[in-house]
């Protein structure tokens, strides 16, 4: 079977469950009596499995399986959470992220996961030591750790069989790698071993060998009175496997008496691996089984389907437009209630696609905790990270742009923001720094914050290193205000760092945020208190698709400017027009405002109005301008289409729309103008 089809959906699934993964192991290092979590993890990496086994990616599923074998020791208590344990899971976790994104890049080599795979089997059998590949060599431990991987029932069966004189073999079996068939390979060895003896416990278990849900590995716990000797002799009768290991196990441990029914000791050996033992459930913990749950369906669109549904709506949107003049234009009385109807059917319709194009910032904000706590502990800081809003929507297209913004922003916020925790105690502060990444809606736009409780941001130093780099002059800069002073760090390769690291010193980082904000119709600010904290603020517009916008005209030209810019609008005269230090402005209200004739700004052809012209009064985050123009046209909906790859990043303009008449009005770029 063809399964590339399913390549898409195989990894978007995958990366849901390995972010799954990592969230829940980050709770789980801060609440490790939650045994919830570690069910919900087996869960992430059994699905995991299923699907890469499925797909034919045996080293993903090989490692999962692995992953999977430690968690369910996790979950009896058979081995302890600790410190080595969770840095192999993270580093299990971060191996999967890499091999879905060589499937995604179209790699052909597999990433190695050896020595991981190698880890996690040695810290199964509990012979992991930190900083080293070291197992234990003392026979009496192993036997402890062996005789531990069995539940009460099969250290029974293990009793009763030593009582009896029969040998119990632990069995490390591998099957080549490139074998085509290994659940055939599988049941060539259970159907040897099974002929001289009984198998008590395999890992995997038999059912996942049967679906070949595992990696080339098997472990057997087997009964038998043939001698290591023979047993290997007959295993070598098996091409395409090796016999790694063969223990014995002895019963040194005194079995704790239970009131397991005979019956139940009587059952078929070979099924007893399969029968999981009934945990209780911790305190705290409420059953919910027996209630009805209400199930929300959903269905997985992919987004160019969506894109393309938008362009329909947006062709209806302007077609609509052109109906409203065409019926304006010719009176005609019959097409009003028409037009009405079809203007409420646009509405709703174009609320739909763009709701459900809308997507949650949870799934930007869930990569954030993980990367931080690895941040912080290469930089040796404490940090607590809070997360609100994660239910806030934002467009699909700005969601897929806004996370390298905001990994510049935390991680410039670990490193400069936040003091050593020396340094915090020397101030008299928690050892452990807060760092809090927030989202909200606010009409029709989203407000996410980064912000600190650390040093704050010396503006002596924002001056000093303006003036080593040539910005401006010292007395210039000592007259700016604190907005003013602050907006230079986002300038191009500015950075007050002393010393360059892996994380900063080199001038990158904030210049790119502000750009890419920007690019998305949205504005950064960042506000300070000296020993306080700092925190940084991103406006972004809910959608880029459809939008309202002010139609003007200047010259012979018409131009959109989106309402979010737009403050108020107002005439003047052209003697009301004053010159201060060679710029146009107005006194608005008691208040100078800047002016930027649209005309001469874009070279626009055409005469201007006599006497009587039109102010636009725009803002762009704190700043504030009037565009004058010769005409305001009116309020309308407008499409937002690219102007292409050649014409983009032309100062003023954003984009363009097709109008309903079927000319094009360009858009107007505030931030640029301004």
């Amino acid at each position: 079977m063809d399964m590339s089809q399913y390549l898409d959906l195989f990894l978007e699934e995958a990366a849901e469950h390995v972010q799954t993964l990592n969230q829940n192991l980050l709770k789980l290092e801060h609440n490790p009596e939650r045994i919830d979590l570690l069910d919900e993890i087996f869960r992430a990496a059994h699905t995991l499995k299923g699907m890469s086994a499925t797909m034919g990616y045996d080293s993903i599923a090989g490692l999962t399986h692995k992953m999977e074998n430690l968690f369910d020791m996790l979950r009896e208590r058979k081995i302890s959470l600790d410190a080595k344990v969770f840095n192999c899971l993270f580093k299990s976790a971060d191996a999967l992220d890499g091999m879905l994104e060589g499937i995604r890049e179209g790699e052909t080599e597999p990433v190695n996961v050896d020595k991981i795979v190698k880890e996690l089997g040695m810290l199964e059998n509990g012979s992991f030591e930190i900083g080293s590949e070291a197992v234990q060599d003392d026979e009496t431990n192993k036997n402890t750790e062996q005789w531990d991987e069995l539940n009460e029932y099969e250290q029974n069966l293990v009793k009763t069989a030593v009582e009896k004189g029969f040998y119990v073999w632990r069995m490390f079996i591998e099957i080549h790698p490139e074998c085509l068939m290994k659940g055939v390979r599988a049941f060539m060895i259970f159907k040897s071993l099974e002929g001289r003896g009984e198998i008590i416990k395999s890992v995997p278990a038999v059912q996942d060998i049967e679906d070949e849900n595992f990696d080339s590995s098997l472990v057997l716990y087997y009964i038998s009175a043939d001698s290591e000797e023979s047993i290997r002799k007959e295993m070598n009768k098996i091409s395409e496997i090796k016999v790694e290991n063969i223990d014995k196990i002895s019963a040194k441990k005194e079995v704790l008496n239970n009131n397991t029914e005979n019956d139940n000791r009587n059952s078929n050996i070979n099924g007893s691996n399969n029968n999981k033992k009934e945990r209780n459930k911790p305190e705290g913990i409420v059953d919910i089984s027996g209630k009805k749950q209400k199930i929300h369906q959903t269905v997985r669109v992919d987004i160019n389907r969506l894109d393309s549904l938008m362009s329909l709506v947006g062709e209806l949107v302007i077609n609509k437009t052109r109906l409203e003049q065409i019926n304006a234009s010719n009176k005609i009385e019959d097409l009003n209630e028409t037009i009405e109807r079809i203007n409420s059917i646009t509405g709703d319709l174009q609320t739909v696609v763009q709701n459900a194009r809308m997507v949650a910032i949870e799934q930007v904000f869930n990569r954030f905790p993980r990367m931080v706590r690895d941040l912080a502990k290469d930089l040796g800081k404490e940090v607590e990270l809070i997360v609100e809003g994660k239910e806030t929507e934002l467009d699909r297209t700005v969601i897929d742009e806004i996370g390298d913004p905001l990994v510049h922003l935390l991680r410039n916020a670990l490193d400069h923001g936040l003091e050593s925790t020396q340094d915090r105690i020397a101030t008299g502060k928690n050892s452990c720094g807060v760092l809090q990444l927030k989202a909200k809606q606010e009409g029709n736009h989203v407000i996410i914050s980064v912000e600190d409780d650390g040093r704050g941001i010396e503006l002596d130093s924002i001056i000093d290193k303006a003036v080593e780099n040539g910005l401006a002059a010292r007395t210039e800069l000592e007259s700016m205000d604190e907005r003013e002073l602050l907006s230079i760090i986002f300038e191009p390769g500015f950075s007050t760092s002393q010393e360059i690291t892996d994380l900063s010193g080199r001038g990158v980082g904030l210049d790119v945020v502000k750009n890419k904000i920007q690019s998305l119709s949205g504005d950064v600010y960042v506000t300070t208190k000296k020993g306080k904290g700092t925190k940084f603020t991103i406006k972004l517009p809910l959608t880029l698709a459809i939008i309202q916008a002010l139609l003007v005209r200047s010259g012979k030209e018409v131009y959109a400017i989106p309402l979010a810019n737009i403050d108020e609008t107002t005439s003047l005269e052209e003697q009301d027009i004053k010159n201060v230090q060679s710029q146009q402005v107005i006194l608005l209200r008691g208040s100078v405002l800047p002016l930027v004739d649209l005309k001469k700004a874009l070279s626009v052809p055409g005469s201007t109005k006599e006497n009587e012209l039109y102010v636009v009064v725009v803002r762009k985050g704190e700043q504030q301008i009037g565009l004058v123009v010769d005409e305001l046209i009116g309020q309308q909906e407008i499409v937002i289409n690219s102007l292409g790859r050649h014409l983009s990043g032309i100062p003023g303009i954003a984009g363009a729309s097709i109008l309903g008449d079927g000319k094009v009005s360009l858009i107007l770029d505030i931030a640029t103008l301004i």
